[in-house]
């Protein structure tokens, strides 16, 4: 018997003590996030995040891993690790090692969990802000738009554009945890997301929020009408908008000077309709961080200290070029893998996020808690193990 063999036949009775060290970190993780959304204070987290991730780092020391699988592990730590000494940004060891964590979870059990604590949370904040206890139900300032100050409805979370993110997200899980459910229950569900968005949406005028659940939607339509296999062109284009989806990233962080410097170019008028965000590059700090210029292969020490909403931008400048692009490279494997599983709903989420992180950075984020695809991803990957693993022994 090999010593992985015989460290997983020792572990295996500690499953009980897995599982609860998981859900604690799950629920830290969860009320993290929420704390971060609403109104209330927030001091620097990172010691809440170290417990979170000894927590991890207990999990994966308790699950049953082959040889393989702890050197592919092996490899990501130190790799993830060593991107942290170089930025001081531990975000990417943090993510990776709850994702390797997730092997052995009821995926299903665990997101049921993540909906209703996000759930409660959410209509908490929003709830205290309504009936005046906290938060402030509505913001009026300048928001990069041509209208100037106008008023728009907040809820408690801080900014509009925060609450039709969390929608979208909840939007998200919802349809997933239904997705194996009836055509019938599907469309209800997809119904009440829809009229919800336009609720919203009259009170947040949150147009990127808005616009992606509205594509969300529109991509789930084949699978709300037949639960037949969807030809490979759904996938292709699905593909083909995660693919512009970064590359418009790029591009838009190549020419922020120029869009800065040239209010008539048709740059400038692309960053008009995205409020600013791309001039913001050049324009917001003495630096010009943010610009392609300021990439560096493994990010800086200030790299992290710089906020703006481009997410795909953010992956770049804050983590590096190269931990950017093995990062891109993975989510386009889970797409052509959930392509293989032919896991067409999950597939429409994952291209769904990918464009709506052109604009926004809800998902490019310290807070794991505002991601459920992470465990998903995590799936992903270790049935990628097992299929390799039985075709081995076949």
């Amino acid at each position: 018997m090999s010593i992985t063999s015989r460290y997983n036949n020792f572990i295996s009775r500690f499953s009980p003590i897995r599982n609860f060290v998981f859900y604690l970190m799950l629920t830290t993780e969860l009320l993290m996030a929420i704390y971060e959304r609403s109104d209330l204070p927030l001091s620097t987290p990172s010691y809440v995040f170290r417990a979170t991730f000894l927590m991890t780092m207990v999990v994966i020391l308790l699950t049953e891993y082959s040889a393989k699988e702890w050197i592919a592990i092996g490899i990501t730590a130190v790799f993830t690790f060593f991107c942290y000494r170089v930025c001081g940004n531990n975000d990417l060891l943090r993510v990776s090692m709850f994702v390797i964590s997730c092997k052995g979870v009821n995926i299903k059990k665990a997101l049921n969990y993540f909906f209703t604590v996000s759930f409660i949370g959410y209509a908490a904040i929003f709830v205290a802000a309504l009936t005046g206890i906290y938060g402030n139900i509505s913001i009026t300032d300048y928001f990069g738009r041509s209208v100037g100050t106008e008023t728009r409805y907040s809820f408690g979370f801080g900014h509009p554009n925060t609450v039709h993110s969390v929608l979208f997200a909840l939007s998200m899980l919802v349809m997933y945890l239904l997705k194996d459910e009836s055509r019938k229950k599907r469309k209800i569900a997809g119904s009440i997301i829809l009229v919800l968005n336009i609720l919203l949406f009259v009170f947040t005028d949150s147009k990127t929020g808005f616009f992606i659940i509205i594509f969300m939607l529109i991509g789930l339509i084949p699978s709300l009408l037949s639960d037949d296999e969807k030809p490979g062109i759904y996938y292709a284009i699905g593909v083909a908008v995660s693919g512009l989806s970064v590359v418009l990233s790029v591009v838009a962080a190549a020419v922020s000077q120029y869009a800065f410097e040239n209010p008539f170019s048709f740059s400038a008028a692309i960053d008009r309709m995205l409020t600013g965000r791309i001039i913001a590059f050049y324009g917001n700090t003495p630096e010009h961080k943010g610009t392609i210029s300021s990439w560096t292969l493994f990010g800086d020490s200030n790299s992290g200290e710089t906020y703006f909403d481009m997410g795909w931008v953010r992956l770049f400048y804050w983590y590096g070029i190269i931990p950017g692009i093995i990062v891109t490279v993975i989510l386009f494997i889970l797409l052509y893998r959930m392509y293989r599983q032919k896991d067409y709903d999950t597939f429409v989420m994952l291209v769904s996020m990918f464009l709506y992180t052109i604009v926004e950075a809800t998902f490019v984020s310290s807070y794991i808690g505002r991601n459920f695809m992470l465990m998903i991803w995590g799936a992903y990957i270790f049935l990628a193990c097992r299929e390799e693993k039985d075709a081995g022994e076949r």
